[in-house]
């Protein structure tokens, strides 16, 4: 795993913004969606593009035996089917995407998922469930698991999206739910500019299920923010709203300008829908 050096936050902040001003494709920002289902009749989900409301995305879908990157079906589908709390979140309903795998005619027990948000702006990957197992075939149990996943290479890729690479869980943490508040002294520094926020929480339609974040801490509410590491790398603060947050999460999503915030429910993360904030740097 790469590791990044943090130089003073004044400087970097100000290079990353005019790299981005030129080189940030404008799609970053405002394509977005996931996958919500996957299950023994079908693989669910939503796609749109906050930029262009009206436009209808195709959802490009490949399923791959698990592990390898033989793939064994692909198809290409549109995002236009209606959903009562796609209208809530997005106050426009018709981003939902239905597809009905037909598993039992698929060689293997278990597949990998992928699937992207194709605009005339760009190519999006959905994060989201990724694997499904056929009945019989299901991962071993909770006892079983933890023991493999203590032992599993810490750069194991673990199905939180597409491409997305979590630390192994351990016994002592894989089931925590640290609820202890954490205070983060700072004050409101310069202007990162506009973010679109979401939010969510570490569910299973959320982020697989897992309870540690890519850095390899339990995320918190009112602290913990996923973010593209290449815009504001882990272990950063930033301000939101007077609330500090610490990049300690990533997702294949979460590109440019950019940021997920962690909540400690999913109708919390629902409920945040999506935003655009003024995202600040954080001084002493």
């Amino acid at each position: 795993m790469k590791k990044k050096k943090l130089f003073g936050l004044s400087t970097l902040f100000t290079t990353m913004l005019c790299c981005l001003a030129v080189a940030m494709p404008t799609w970053a920002a405002t394509l977005t969606g996931q996958i919500d289902t996957v299950d023994s009749t079908q693989i669910t989900g939503w796609a749109w593009n906050s930029s262009d409301t009206n436009e209808i995305l195709s959802i490009e879908l490949h399923i791959y035996k698990e592990d390898t990157d033989i793939e064994l079906a692909g198809t290409t589908i549109k995002a236009d089917h209606y959903r009562d709390d796609l209208h809530v979140t997005l106050d426009d309903g018709y981003h939902a995407f239905q597809y009905q795998p037909e598993w039992s005619k698929l060689d293997g027990e278990s597949f990998d998922i992928k699937a992207y948000a194709i605009s005339r702006e760009g190519r999006f990957p959905l994060t989201g469930p990724s694997t499904y197992h056929k009945p019989g075939n299901q991962p071993s149990t909770a006892a079983n698991a933890s023991t493999e996943q203590t032992s599993a290479s810490s750069t194991e890729t673990t199905k939180n999206g597409p491409g997305v690479i979590k630390p192994p869980a351990t016994a002592a943490t894989a089931n925590a739910a640290d609820t202890a508040p954490v205070t983060v002294n700072g004050k409101k520094g310069i202007s990162l500019g506009q973010f679109t926020t979401t939010g969510y929480c570490n569910c299973s339609r959320c982020s697989g299920g897992h309870n540690l974040t890519f850095s390899g801490t339990v995320p918190k509410a009112a602290h913990t923010i996923s973010a593209d590491l290449d815009v504001l790398p882990i272990g950063t603060k930033v301000m939101i709203k007077d609330v500090i947050y610490t990049v300690e999460d990533m997702g294949a999503g979460v590109d440019g300008h950019f940021i997920d915030i962690y909540y400690a429910s999913h109708e919390e993360a629902r409920n945040h829908g999506m935003q655009k904030e003024e995202v600040f740097t954080v001084t002493e």
